[in-house]
């Protein structure tokens, strides 16, 4: 099963994998996707006009964790972490200043 994350919660995410861990089954495997992409007429909406950020992913990952579901897609979670990897080495390297 997939789940689009959208930004602001729009998604309604904690509802949703609830859904699929009580009523559906929590070994249900769930592939939880960080590619929105607003175009068309989202482009420029307060709410829907921006990707998500990378703690409303992290966020859906958790929930999927805290409702019980035990077959998350695991290039998803080692892409994310992967990702977040290789900003820390870029901030640590100050190629932000920081």
């Amino acid at each position: 099963m997939r789940h689009l994350v959208l930004p602001e919660g729009l998604a309604g995410t904690p509802g949703i994998l609830r859904f699929i861990a009580e009523e559906i089954s929590p070994n249900t495997y769930v592939n939880i996707m960080d590619q929105y992409h607003p175009c068309g007429e989202a482009v420029g909406k307060p709410r829907i006009g921006r990707r998500i950020k990378r703690s409303e992913f992290r966020e859906a990952l958790e929930i999927a964790e805290n409702v019980g579901l035990k077959r998350i897609d695991e290039k998803v979670q080692a892409l994310y972490i992967y990702k977040n990897l290789i900003l820390a080495d870029y901030i640590l390297d100050g190629c932000f200043g920081a």
